[in-house]
């Protein structure tokens, strides 16, 4: 299994959040997700925001974790946001 998750505490920005299709529906993402917002709530940022491509599977992933549909973000991106924990 490859995978991977990338943050930046400082603008409350989940940059990557990846599983292979071979990997995915196995519980992965939920697990890497939760530990990122885990690792973000210890971090002084009210908002976390993230991209994903407007036509991916990544949308409903994103939406099923709570994850809101703040509008585009360039010709091909949708931007959510959601709370901080901290």
């Amino acid at each position: 299994m490859r995978a991977f998750a990338i943050g930046n505490a400082h603008m409350g920005n989940v940059w990557a959040l990846f599983v292979p299709p071979q990997d995915q529906g196995r519980g992965f993402g939920t697990r890497l997700h939760a530990a990122m917002l885990a690792w973000l709530s210890s971090r002084p940022v009210c908002r976390l925001w993230l991209t994903t491509g407007a036509t991916t599977r990544a949308r409903a992933f994103c939406e099923h974790l709570g994850w809101s549909c703040a509008g585009p973000s360039g010709a091909a991106e949708l931007r959510y946001e959601r709370d901080n924990a901290a």
